[in-house]
């Protein structure tokens, strides 16, 4: 039997591509009308800006000079902590010193006796410590610069205010740059001495000047 099929119900690809897009653009007109009935979230806007200025805009890029220059200031951080860590190794083993380090800083601390004669301002007879210290300072890269702060604290500020200064004559008869080093002295029950080691750029503040301002 043969069997015959209404055209009206045969398959018509022009009538099937009109009947899509119709309802295509039937979708369009109803987001078209949701959205223009909707408050802008400035959060929202001001991300998609940010992220197509970023995208397009070469000026919001950092410059390849100031991000060379931070890589340079790393890697001299590095390596001085590197440097001082090695002259200290030695001299560790045995004695209560404490290394630390931050992104910018390192403290070496230890009991004053690790340097200095009991209860006195007379420096140890063999310190080779510091002249590995001075030789680690004394080659910083071009635009930097390496500094020390030398802080004696001890309950006896006399004797504090002259081990630092026997402790500076010292490490600059040994090489260390003046302009490098910088001095401090605290009240506290125990002595100690603690080296604060830095990798400044030309155009920064001092380490002793940032001290002094109380933005240690």
């Amino acid at each position: 039997m043969t069997q015959f099929i209404p055209a009206a119900s045969q398959s018509n690809p022009t009538s099937s591509l009109v009947l899509t897009l119709s309802i295509g653009l039937q979708l369009l007109a109803f987001f078209v009308v949701l959205n223009a009935g909707a408050a802008p979230d400035p959060d929202r806007t001001r991300a998609v800006v940010a992220s197509v200025q970023q995208s397009f805009n070469p000026r919001v890029t950092p410059p390849a000079d100031a991000l060379s220059a931070g890589l340079a200031k790393a890697a001299a951080q590095t390596a001085l902590r590197t440097s001082i860590s090695d002259a200290f190794s030695p001299v560790l083993l045995g004695r209560d010193m404490i290394v630390r380090a931050d992104s910018d800083l390192m403290w070496v601390t230890a009991p004053a006796a690790a340097f200095f004669e009991p209860d006195t301002d007379k420096l140890r007879a063999v310190l080779p410590v510091l002249d590995r210290v001075v030789a680690a300072l004394a080659a910083p890269p071009a635009g930097l610069r390496y500094e020390l702060m030398v802080t004696i604290a001890t309950s006896d500020t006399a004797v504090a205010a002259r081990q630092s200064g026997v402790m500076a004559e010292d490490l600059l008869r040994r090489g260390l740059n003046q302009a490098a080093l910088s001095l401090g002295t605290l009240r506290a029950p125990e002595p100690t001495v603690t080296l604060t080691f830095i990798v400044l750029s030309d155009d920064e503040a001092p380490l002793g000047a940032v001290r002094k301002a109380g933005r240690s």
